[in-house]
């Protein structure tokens, strides 16, 4: 049931990441998506860093340091936006 609700999450994410209005201060290309659809199903389904890793078949760490890069420089407030935006829709 984790996988599902996972793939879920990954697919309003990735067209939640499409809307242009979400990149005025950063630039597409420079956005590291990957990282942030695993902040986002780390903070919606608040699956350990070793669940979501044994759903992507990573190491607990990488998950970990995926999330804690998205809390970097600009990205957290973008990040912050994107988990609002996919919350609404999740529900």
């Amino acid at each position: 049931m984790e996988n599902s609700t996972i793939k879920n999450i990954l697919e309003i994410t990735k067209k939640v990441l499409c809307n242009p209005k979400l990149y005025k201060d950063l630039d597409f290309f420079e956005v590291p998506h990957n990282k942030v659809c695993l902040a986002v199903i780390r903070e919606i389904t608040k699956l350990s860093y070793n669940d979501i890793g044994k759903a992507y078949k990573k190491s607990w760490f990488t998950i970990y340091s995926a999330v804690k890069d998205t809390n970097k420089n600009g990205l957290k407030s973008f990040t912050s936006k994107v988990i609002d935006l996919v919350k609404a829709e999740v529900k």
